[in-house]
């Protein structure tokens, strides 16, 4: 019994570094898109370097999509990141 509470604990103690991991992740590329558009105001070649940005972060457009999408789910939590993005952005070298 005592096998299966540890193994549990351990579980659940992995899925939230990861989720930690993955919201860290996420932030950070966020921040780093903010401030290529900053820097790129012509659409063509900032999209570019979104891309370059979303790639060298382990990105596909695709999966930088589906965590924005699942970030966003709870507003709340959605807003707290997004500030956390934007003061992120702002400590970032311009």
């Amino acid at each position: 019994m005592t096998k299966h509470i540890l193994l549990a604990l351990t579980v659940i103690t992995l899925s939230s570094c990861t989720s930690n991991t993955d919201k860290e992740k996420f932030i950070n590329t966020y921040a780093q898109i903010l401030l290529v558009r900053e820097q790129n105001p012509d659409s063509a070649n900032g999209n570019a370097k979104v891309q370059a940005v979303i790639t060298s972060n382990g990105y596909t457009q695709e999966s930088f999509k589906s965590e924005f999408i699942k970030f966003s789910r709870d507003a709340q939590s959605f807003r707290i990141l997004m500030d956390t993005v934007q003061q992120r952005a702002k400590r970032l070298p311009h």
